[in-house]
């Protein structure tokens, strides 16, 4: 239902704002209150200290806005905006540019006639002088207020022992009207380098990719990669090639030999990676993450008609609780000195590094059987055609065996009557008789420990059955239509309507449904799993009981982890958040999307993960080239 503030309410809600450390400071560990926060204090005039600790010094400017870290260890200043000398004798930056040099935040709104209009602080804000800082304790609260949006959008900081987070706690921000905050962009230009300054940003495209500061490659404007592969439920009817997914919420810097590792800790999902080389919109090479605070689609009306209309379609709702980034500093400005930043945030949400490298397994994708279409008497009827039946498997990794080959991680799809690639919702782990049944299995089992790893359906299915049904308990697009995943036409790129669909499941179905397969699991003595679609498949859901792309991660990542609690997980390309309940990963890409403004593809992944869990490189049989992937293989420390 939409909101609608009277003045009054909006007025209270200001009030609460500028009082903010009972209500509005949240502990970055329980989203709760601090207790005994002190009172809040009016920050005014030019750059203070605001804060400090045994590694880092915290400045604020009251006056712009504007941030710097100070690392009492060698000086490396950190600057959320260039200086303001700087800003003006910029050659390249022009107009709006400037202004938006002397940004904290970006956004993107809907307003009162329902389209879509973009603002930046300084112009809409801090010009103005509608900015108000704000300090209580180790927090301090920057609130802009934009006048032409009718918004108010709180800033905090907190200097860390490693760093700086800063986040935006979308349930304190004050919408009047009908203007609805769609997008936040935070600190866009932290730690940017100017045509002077000396290296690179390390960005998550596929395995990793470089851009070099001011690589002359500014032609095609700005790189935008939806994190974890964006929203599945925004399809469109004409095929696309996407980028590769970005898995890791996370970038690097490295100037002047001090390196900066940025991660986004909430409100990610459905969020992008911005970056920008140096030349074409300013003198500065920065990337940023910018936060999707609210789903929307546009659909039109009366379509193919003289009278079609497209209109914006909103949710009420915030995508998440908090947009947050962390910024983490180090001496150690090369790629492994990154990675191991980017891994610390890893270990913060669960992951476990074990330090010492151990043997790599051999990682096997097995396809055990496929559904096909046969007749019978003229009548045609559906049955599971066996490619690799368990008997024929467990021969193959006996003869690995005797060659030296001790450790497996065989993923065996198609397990159940339905075959790989289509069939229902996963509430029962079935074995089918044609490879060999429950005993054939047990006896592969049995021979192989926990090596074997049946594959799961839990997010997405092409048929009715175990309780699932398309019409009751398939997605619901923010336009009202349910969500359909097809494939499109290689001759044409047009959707292949006679193909069929893939419907997903609403996530509190997803979540019932995962109960149920794992107690079927446990019964049947099965110890190792592998969730198909559930670790890299994110989206909104607005049925009865809408889920915004934040919530279902939520429940996604509870899945996960009940699952990886009992047992031996293996997951397929998972995003950074699902890696920590897994004992084992397949699949990781090895390249990046090698768009026009990266200089080279590296393995920042693997790095990330290195010393963690297992992980492979996608197939060997479908690279062109073996030596290529042997080297890939090499350079990353993945298993085949």
């Amino acid at each position: 239902m939409r909101k609608s503030l009277a003045v009054s309410v909006s007025a209270a809600l200001l009030l609460a704002v500028s009082l903010f450390p009972v209500g509005m400071v949240r502990s970055e560990t329980e989203g709760q209150p601090p207790q005994g926060a002190e009172a809040a204090r009016t920050l005014s005039g030019g750059e203070q200290l605001a804060s400090e600790n045994a590694g880092y010094l915290f400045y604020i400017a009251p006056d712009t806005g504007t941030v710097r870290v100070v690392s009492r260890t060698d000086g490396t200043a950190w600057r959320s905006n260039p200086e303001a000398e700087e800003i003006d004798a910029d050659p390249v930056a022009r107009n709006i540019y400037k202004m938006r040099l002397k940004s904290q935040i970006f956004i993107e709104y809907l307003d009162d006639k329902n389209k879509l209009q973009e603002a930046n602080s300084f112009t809409g804000s801090v010009a103005d002088g509608n900015l108000t800082v704000q300090q209580a304790g180790e927090v301090v609260l920057c609130n802009y207020f934009f006048a032409s949006a009718q918004l108010n959008i709180p800033v905090f900081y907190r200097l860390t022992d490693t760093g700086l987070s800063v986040w935006v706690d979308y349930r304190s921000i004050i919408e009047r009207g009908a203007h609805r905050l769609t997008r936040v962009s935070l600190l866009p230009y932290f730690g940017a380098g100017s045509s002077s300054d000396q290296g690179y940003m390390v960005i998550p495209d596929g395995s990793g990719a470089v851009v070099g500061f001011n690589n002359r490659k500014f032609s095609q404007g700005p790189l935008t990669l939806p994190l974890y592969g964006g929203d599945a439920t925004v399809t469109g009817e004409k095929y696309v090639q996407p980028p590769r997914d970005c898995l890791l919420p996370m970038y690097g810097i490295s100037r002047n030999g001090a390196g900066c590792l940025a991660a986004a800790v909430s409100g990610e999902a459905g969020g992008r990676i911005v970056t920008t080389v140096a030349g074409k919109e300013t003198s500065y090479n920065h990337t940023y993450f910018e936060f999707s605070a609210r789903h929307y689609d546009t659909t039109t009306l009366l379509n193919r008609t003289w009278a079609a209309n497209a209109i914006i379609l909103h949710s009420e709702q915030f995508t998440d609780d908090m947009a947050k980034v962390e910024y983490r500093f180090t001496q150690d400005s090369g790629l492994t000195g990154l990675a191991a930043e980017g891994r610390a945030i890893l270990e913060k949400q669960g992951l476990e590094t074990n330090g010492a490298p151990g043997e790599l397994p051999l990682f096997l994708d097995v396809y055990a059987g496929v559904s096909v279409y046969r007749q019978f008497l003229g009548l045609k009827y559906k049955t599971v055609e066996p490619l690799t039946t368990f008997s024929q498997l467990e021969e193959m990794l006996g003869e690995l065996t005797a060659e030296g080959v001790l450790e497996f991680r065989v993923r065996l799809n198609g397990v159940d009557s339905d075959g790989a690639y289509y069939g229902k919702i996963d509430t029962k782990l079935k074995f089918s008789s044609k490879l060999g049944g429950k005993r054939g299995y047990d006896r592969l089992a049995k021979d192989f420990g926990g090596q074997i790893y049946p594959a799961a359906e839990l997010v997405m299915f092409t048929k009715n059955g175990n309780g699932v049904f398309s019409f009751f308990h398939s997605v619901t697009g923010i336009t009202g239509k349910t969500a359909e995943l097809g494939d499109y036409k290689l001759s044409t790129g047009l959707r292949d309507a006679g193909a069929g669909v893939r419907y997903l499941l609403r996530p509190q179905k997803v979540k019932a449904s995962s109960e149920k397969l794992l107690r079927n699991v446990k019964k049947q003595g099965v110890s190792a799993l592998s969730l198909s679609s559930i670790s890299n498949t994110l989206y909104s859901s607005y049925s009865r009981a809408d889920y915004e792309i934040g919530a279902t991660k939520a429940v996604f990542s509870e899945v996960l982890a009940a699952y990886g609690k009992e047992l031996s997980l293996l997951l397929d390309a998972p995003a950074a958040w699902a890696i920590p309940s897994a004992d084992c990963l397949i699949n990781l890409p090895t390249t990046s999307s090698g768009h026009y403004i990266e200089d080279y593809t590296v393995p920042f992944l693997q790095l990330v993960l290195d010393g963690s869990v297992p992980y492979s490189t996608q197939a060997v049989n479908l690279f062109g080239s073996f030596e290529d992937v042997t080297l890939m293989m090499i350079e990353s420390n993945s298993a085949p």
